[in-house]
């Protein structure tokens, strides 16, 4: 049986915008029951709404999930808070250090006052893979942020580095299609 996969989109975008109905539409023609979520208020989010997004759309197992940037943090939240055991998770441009990031959008940082301390132990142990996908030319996140994921994943993290997405904010990445043959 084909994994359930979910993608969550980042901050201020719609799951309409991006990569994010490519990348489903692909899976979907290779046999994936995938879907990208519509999370809550996109342009002031909460990690409440969002994670409970995840969780009510968490429909079978095995599961694999797929966020980008703010996204990712929801993930991680979502493994953290109902202690999901999750076959591989993609994560793209995951903001983990917000040097510079929260000043410039508040309501990132009302959604970072509310969110709940990560245990990363906790979530290394229920992950079976890590896929950390940054971009040397993000104009967001330096690379400290991946440098910090790969070092909490350890050996179950695997690194994609490129040079030419930026944030992530393209209509295709088709680096993410070999992850799901």
């Amino acid at each position: 049986m084909k994994s359930q996969i979910l993608i969550c989109h980042a901050y201020n975008t719609l799951p309409s915008e991006n990569w994010y109905k490519w990348l489903e539409g692909v899976l979907g023609e290779r046999g994936y029951d995938a879907k990208v979520l519509e999370l809550p208020t996109p342009s002031a989010p909460s990690e409440e709404g969002w994670v409970g997004s995840i969780k009510n759309a968490h429909s079978k197992d095995p599961v694999v999930l797929v966020g980008h940037s703010l996204g990712c943090r929801a993930i991680l939240a979502y493994i953290n808070q109902y202690k999901v055991t999750v076959d591989k998770i993609v994560l793209l441009a995951c903001p983990m250090l917000l040097d510079g990031v929260v000043d410039t959008r508040p309501t990132l940082g009302a959604y970072f006052d509310k969110a709940q301390e990560l245990d990363f132990t906790l979530i290394a142990n229920l992950v079976g893979t890590a896929h950390l996908f940054h971009d040397t030319s993000d104009p967001l996140l330096p690379m400290k942020n991946v440098e910090f994921l790969e070092k909490e994943f350890g050996e179950k993290a695997v690194l994609h580095i490129s040079d030419t997405y930026g944030h992530f904010d393209a209509p295709e990445i088709p680096e993410l299609l070999g992850l799901f043959p």
